[in-house]
């Protein structure tokens, strides 16, 4: 007994030590891989202050995606429920059938090379970091009810993986898409929820280090029809909360209890009178749990989950505006997905390679700052969106399962946005976790007359140019995290101090060639008044526009084919110059 506790332990510190940023990396895109046309692989990754968007060589179709980082944010496995994939985007041994039978060899082995499901993986840790658990959807047969899988994966100290178990945990059953996990109220374990077909029941498993308890079965809500299975879920940051939505059943809003896993308090979320194609495909939450956001083909709404009438409560965000470029469909909403940055992303339905973004999405109303095709990939996409859980969200404190004694310390994290009419005015987002009391902020500008705040979204005008050192310290009650960062705001002269801020580095152009659309970005730092120039072969000047600090979009359809050269300058001053091709 005295060694099983001791291992239990150490499971127990890994689990709190690795539980950080294994959402970082999000990948998109389908073979072949010629980047030219805009096919291929491309990667967001989130460890950075903005994301950072890359191309890569894809192995395979992500109509489906599940992939799971280290703790430091390093991608180390992913699949597309056809097979395994590793880091450098190689087949894992003996993976490219996970789900056997007649579906499998027609879809993954056939001409479209894709398993024809939408959020029907989840990656988790198998409570150590050379083991993993994937629990995925899957039929033998074209007639048979759906099953879920669960298949463990092992990883060497090479980062070599194989496959060392496969089981059906449902085989009787017909369940739908959008399976989804949330930690258990003890900090340590994870329930699993998918919702069965033809009936009105929830099916959960809770997945601990000594094994999968359940499955455990729930009859509540409406009943769910089996025309259109394919449905997308969430739960709420803060683990309160459980939404599920589909084109043919609707929307679907639950209260969620960690410790006994139940869902309570059924609402079926009205459709808009005025909406005639009102088919929710995508739900997800905001940062706070206080609002719930649901897309719906061509419109997204947002329901106030505080009114008192919460079913009423939606507000329409905005309607597509049919963007396409020439080798995409146009603009659609689909589904959502939380950030590590604690925005929100969202894809469309159709062949495109830009991502929606809801950049404040705490904020009620228009003022949550929808910008629809705000990310434009280098790879298109279909349909695929990644599936995680909620890796931040640990014990609920003082309810009656917080048993383990698990107290996570607080991590503080941040990001920043630069005001596009005051370039020294900015707005700070916390990031921290878990179940932050406090927020003590130190902007290292005492000239400004207010260098502090204890707002959890501060905001602040700094007194001129220059390098300053932001301090966050986040506290709960177990603990303080301190995280600084150096902000680099406009040039500055050797007059000033002796500080000078080499900018060219910062500067970042692709694809290039390219074709519609060319992506500036600026990082670490943040522009004063930066313009970009385009000229001809000529010399002549053929367009002009002002850029800010992170992605810049510029769509090029406008200009012919050829050779041309961006000059860039801040503040009137050239920083570089650079030939780029249209093709």
């Amino acid at each position: 007994m005295k060694y099983f506790t001791i291992f239990l332990f150490l499971l127990l510190c890994y689990s709190l030590n690795a539980q950080d940023k294994q959402d970082n990396i999000w990948l998109f895109g389908h073979e072949p891989n010629r980047p030219v046309d805009y096919f291929g692989g491309s990667m967001i990754d989130f460890y950075a202050e903005f994301p950072n968007v890359q191309y890569f060589n894809i192995n395979t179709r992500l109509f489906d995606c599940s992939s799971i980082c280290t703790n430091e944010g390093a991608l180390t496995i992913y699949t597309n429920n056809c097979a395994l994939f590793d880091k450098n985007h190689k087949l894992v041994p003996a993976s490219d059938s996970l789900n056997p039978g007649s579906v499998t060899n027609q879809y993954c082995h056939g001409t479209l090379g894709a398993y024809p499901s939408r959020s029907s993986t989840l990656l988790l840790y198998d409570y150590n970091k050379y083991f993993y658990s994937l629990f995925h959807f899957g039929q033998l047969e074209n007639t048979n009810p759906g099953l879920l899988f669960r298949t463990k994966i092992s990883r060497d100290t090479n980062s070599n993986f194989k496959i060392t178990d496969k089981s059906i945990l449902i085989d009787s059953l017909e369940t739908t898409e959008g399976i989804q996990a949330i930690r258990h109220g003890n900090g340590r374990d994870w329930w699993i929820i998918m919702h069965e077909s033809s009936s009105n029941n929830f099916i959960k498993y809770l997945f601990t280090p000594i094994g999968i308890l359940g499955p455990y079965k729930q009859a509540i809500g409406n009943t769910w029809t089996h025309q259109y299975w394919t449905a997308q879920s969430a739960f709420s940051p803060d683990g309160n909360w459980y939404a599920l939505v589909s084109e043919y059943n609707g929307a679907n809003l639950f209260r969620f209890d960690r410790c006994t896993g139940l869902l309570s308090d059924y609402i079926s979320l009205n459709k808009p009178a005025d909406d005639n194609r009102y088919y929710p495909r995508g739900v997800c939450f905001s940062p706070n749990s206080k609002l719930l956001y649901v897309s719906a083909d061509f419109s997204l709404y947002q329901y106030n989950l505080e009114s008192t009438d919460i079913s009423n409560s939606f507000i329409l965000i905005d309607t597509t505006d049919h963007f396409k470029l020439p080798h995409t469909f146009f603009s659609t909403f689909y589904q959502l997905m939380l950030a590590p940055d604690q925005k929100i992303y969202g894809n469309t339905n159709s062949e495109t390679n830009f991502l929606h973004v809801i950049h404040n999405p705490d904020l009620p109303g228009k003022a949550c700052n929808l910008k629809q095709h705000d990310i434009l990939l280098p790879s298109t996409y279909f349909q695929s969106m990644p599936n995680f859980p909620h890796f931040r969200i640990f014990d609920w404190e003082d309810s009656p399962c917080d048993t383990l004694g698990i107290d996570k310390s607080a991590v503080a994290r941040w990001r920043y946005t630069q005001d596009s009419f005051n370039y020294l005015r900015f707005d700070f987002t916390d990031l921290s976790y878990t179940d932050i009391l406090e927020w003590e902020w130190n902007f290292g500008d005492p000239a400004s007359g207010s260098n502090t705040s204890t707002l959890k979204n501060p905001e602040h005008i700094f007194s001129k140019n220059g390098i300053y050192q932001v301090c966050l310290i986040a506290k709960n009650k177990h603990g303080s995290d301190t995280l600084c960062k150096d902000i680099q705001i406009g040039t500055v002269s050797s007059e000033d101090n002796n500080i000078q801020i080499d900018i060219k580095p910062t500067v970042l152009l692709a694809p290039n060639p390219f074709k519609e659309f060319l992506q500036i970005q600026i990082s670490k730092y943040n522009p004063q008044n930066m313009t970009a120039h385009f000229y001809n072969q000529i010399g002549k000047n053929v367009k002009s526009l002002r850029i800010f600090q992170g992605v810049n979009k510029v769509e090029m359809d406008d200009l012919v084919p050829g050779f041309y050269f961006i000059s860039i300058f801040e503040n009137g001053q050239l920083i570089l110059t650079k030939n780029i091709n249209r093709l």
